[in-house]
C-alpha cells in the first residue's frame, strides 16, 4: 500500500512538468499543417512558459503558507523555491528542444 502512496506522489509531482510537454506535442501537430517553422517555435515555447508559470503559482501558495504558519522572516525556503523552478524550467526547455530535433528529423 506503501508503494501506491509513492507512486501517486511521485504522479503529482511529474504532472507539472508533463502536461505542457505533451500540450506542446499537441499544438506541433495542430499548427504544422500551416506552417511548419511556426508549429515547431510554437511548440518549443510552450513548454517552458508553461512550467513556469504553473510551478511559480504552487511555489507562491507554498511559500505564503508557509509564511503564514512560522512568521520566519529567512528567505532561504523562498530561494530554494527559484532554484527548483529554474532547474525545472531549464529541464523543460532542454526536453522540448529535444522533442522538436525528433519531430524535425522524422517529418515526411
Amino acid at each position: 500500500m506503501e508503494s501506491l502512496v509513492i507512486f501517486g506522489r511521485l504522479l503529482i509531482a511529474a504532472g507539472p512538468l508533463a502536461l505542457p510537454w505533451l500540450l506542446g506535442i499537441l499544438v506541433y501537430f495542430r499548427l504544422r499543417r500551416y506552417h511548419r517553422f511556426l508549429a515547431h517555435t510554437v511548440a518549443f515555447l510552450i513548454p517552458p512558459l508553461l512550467t513556469f508559470y504553473f510551478l511559480r503559482m504552487t511555489f507562491i501558495q507554498e511559500m505564503t503558507r508557509y509564511y503564514a504558519e512560522t512568521h520566519s522572516g529567512c528567505g532561504m525556503p523562498g530561494l530554494g523555491a527559484a532554484i527548483m523552478l529554474l532547474g525545472a524550467t531549464a529541464f523543460q526547455i532542454f526536453l522540448s528542444l529535444l522533442t522538436q530535433a525528433f519531430l524535425y528529423a522524422r517529418r515526411p
